[in-house]
């Protein structure tokens, strides 16, 4: 029995193997690192809503969360560029 053509595929077959899983792994990690900052990033929009309901003024309110996103290090979007500003 001839070898060579199982020799070839087989090698084929590995190569191909080996670029998907070395194309994956970058993608899996940028996913999931990802996913950990915008949880983090949705924990302090959620904790400025909550946030917002406890205030009765708007300037009460905005000088609280402005020192709440000093400390939680998120970059401010346009959505709350009053409080960042």
């Amino acid at each position: 029995m001839n070898s060579d053509g199982f020799l070839l595929y087989d090698s084929l077959l590995s190569i191909i193997i080996f670029t998907a899983v070395v194309l994956m792994i970058p993608g899996i990690l940028y996913i999931s690192v990802t996913d950990s900052l915008s949880m983090e990033q949705l924990t302090v929009c959620r904790e400025l809503y909550n946030m917002s309901t406890r205030y009765d003024s708007a300037e009460n309110y905005i000088k609280a969360a402005r020192k709440f996103m000093e400390g939680a290090g998120v970059p401010c979007d346009e959505r709350l560029k009053k409080i960042c500003s």
